[in-house]
């Protein structure tokens, strides 16, 4: 019996979540072409939903009656599927330490931007453009903006030479200091990590200091 109009190749993802249900990005085969489709199998409740699901991904996809439970043992029972990556329900800082924004994630750990491809998050639109209380349009995502390094070299000789002392005036150095403060507490979870590897190398210097081999003291000659 016929269900569908096209095949289920291959599962390309698996995204997970403590506050949202599993969802897999499958590959249909569709004469000859492949199409994307974003499935959450635990929330279909009959047939009709199914037939919706596909048909958000791609007009040209239709089910013939699959029922949820026949999708969901057929996309279960496929080889070689991908490990599971986290999805992301909240934008800004995780608990595995990444700041994940909608274009890019920051390791707080190492000080790097990465892809989102790069991490074990993935982000999904309808998370966010779904959501009965908050809903966000995709074009609201929060996203980090990159700046070539020649533009931040101008936006900080601006922001100290003339935005600072029109704006702070005779309170130009204390605000100085307090903006150096600031940088300096970003960094300091980094030079926090980098102090056991200084104090090891101050031991094992000291201790090839201690262990060398001591200079002759000169001989004292009773006196006369």
């Amino acid at each position: 019996m016929r269900v569908a109009n096209f095949v289920i190749k291959k599962v390309y993802a698996r995204f997970v979540s403590q506050t949202a249900q599993p969802v897999y990005k499958v590959g249909c085969e569709f004469e000859g072409d492949e199409k994307l489709a974003m499935l959450e199998l635990s929330i279909y409740k009959n047939y009709v939903e199914v037939f919706g699901a596909f048909q958000m991904a791609d007009a040209d996809l239709m089910t013939f009656g699959m029922s949820p439970e026949m999708l969901s043992e057929y996309v279960h029972g496929l080889p070689d599927k991908p490990n599971k990556s986290k999805l992301v329900t909240s934008w800004g800082l995780q608990k595995d330490g990444l700041f994940i924004m909608a274009n890019a994630a920051f390791d707080t750990a190492i000080g790097l931007l990465l892809r989102i491809e790069q991490t074990e998050w993935a982000v999904w639109a309808k998370t966010f453009t779904a959501d009965p209380v908050h809903a966000i349009p995709e074009e609201a995502f929060p996203r980090m903006v990159f700046m070539p390094l020649h533009c931040k070299y101008a936006v900080g000789f601006k922001l100290i030479n003339e935005i600072c002392p029109q704006m702070f005036l005779n309170n130009y150095w204390p605000a100085l200091a307090v903006l150096a403060g600031q940088i300096l507490g970003m960094y300091y979870p980094f030079l926090q990590r980098a102090r056991p590897a200084a104090a090891r190398a101050a031991r094992s210097s000291t201790s090839r200091a201690t262990t060398a081999p001591a200079s002759p003291r000169r001989q004292r000659w009773p006196r006369a």
